[in-house]
C-alpha cells in the first residue's frame, strides 16, 4: 500500500536554484527546486548513506516516476544581486576568469514541504532524513519527515501542460511562473550517473509550473510573495 511522506526542508541560508536554459550571467531563481533535482538528491543521499552505487540505482528506479508534490512556504522573498564570479576559461589549462553576473537568491519564510508517495516508508524516511543539500553547495538543509495524507492540490504547484486550472478567480493573475526540469519517461540510472559512459541522450525534459504564490510587494532588487491557494472548483 502506498504511503505519503511529508518532508519539511529547512535551508540554512539563502539559496539559488537557477532555472534551466538561463545564462549564468543573468540567473533567475525558482523558489522551489525541480522534480528532477529532488529525485536525484534522494539518489545521492542513498549512495552517501550506504556507500553503494548499486543501492543508488535501486532507489533511482523507485523514485524516478513516483508522485511528487511541493508546497512553498507561506511567505518568501526573492532578492536580486549583482555579483562577482569566476568562470571557466575558454582555453584548457588557463586560470579562471573574473566576471560579473546578476543572480537571484530566495529567502524562505518557513520550511519547504515535499510530499512523496512511497511503498516502503521506513526505508525512504531514513533516506529523506539524510538529505543535506539539493545539488548545489548553497542549498544546505535539514529535513523532518513524517507520514501524512496527500496534500491539498490547491496548495501545490500546477503543471501548465495539465491544463486543470479554471481561468477565473485569479488562478493565473500575478502568479509566479517557473520552468523546471523533470526526468524523461523511461530514463535509466546510467543516463544520469556522471561516471557512466552511457550518458548519450538527455535525461531531462522541461515543464512550466504555476506556483501558488502571489507577489505582494517589490522594490528595486527584491520581491515579496505570499502563498495563495488556487481555486480548483468554480
Amino acid at each position: 500500500m502506498a504511503t505519503w511522506l511529508k518532508t519539511e526542508l529547512e535551508f540554512a541560508t539563502f539559496y539559488s536554484y537557477r532555472m534551466p536554459e538561463l545564462s549564468p550571467q543573468y540567473a533567475l531563481a525558482s523558489p522551489v527546486p525541480s522534480p528532477a533535482a529532488l529525485r536525484l538528491a534522494l539518489v545521492d543521499a542513498a549512495i552517501q548513506l550506504s556507500g553503494e552505487p548499486a543501492y543508488g540505482k535501486e532507489v533511482f528506479d523507485r523514485v524516478k516516476s513516483t508522485p511528487l508534490l511541493v508546497l512553498p512556504p507561506q511567505n518568501l522573498c526573492v532578492l536580486k544581486f549583482f555579483v562577482k564570479r569566476l568562470k571557466k576559461p575558454k582555453t584548457t589549462g588557463a586560470d579562471l576568469v573574473e566576471s560579473t553576473a546578476v543572480r537571484e537568491y530566495c529567502h524562505l519564510g518557513g520550511p519547504l514541504e515535499v510530499y512523496l508517495q512511497v511503498t516502503e516508508p521506513q526505508e525512504m524516511k531514513n533516506i529523506l532524513l539524510s538529505l543535506r543539500r539539493l545539488g548545489t553547495s548553497d542549498s544546505l538543509l535539514t529535513a523532518r519527515v513524517k507520514e501524512d495524507k496527500e496534500p491539498l492540490p490547491e496548495l501545490c504547484w500546477q503543471r501548465l501542460q495539465d491544463l486543470r486550472l479554471p481561468v477565473q478567480h485569479g488562478n493565473y493573475q500575478h502568479r509566479m511562473v517557473v520552468t523546471l526540469t523533470e526526468l524523461r519517461p523511461g530514463v535509466e540510472f546510467d543516463e544520469v550517473n556522471p561516471y557512466s559512459q552511457a550518458r548519450q541522450r538527455k535525461p531531462f525534459e522541461q515543464h512550466t509550473y504555476l506556483l501558488p504564490l502571489v507577489q505582494e510587494k517589490r522594490g528595486e532588487n527584491w520581491a515579496l510573495y505570499r502563498r495563495v491557494p488556487f481555486e480548483l472548483n468554480v
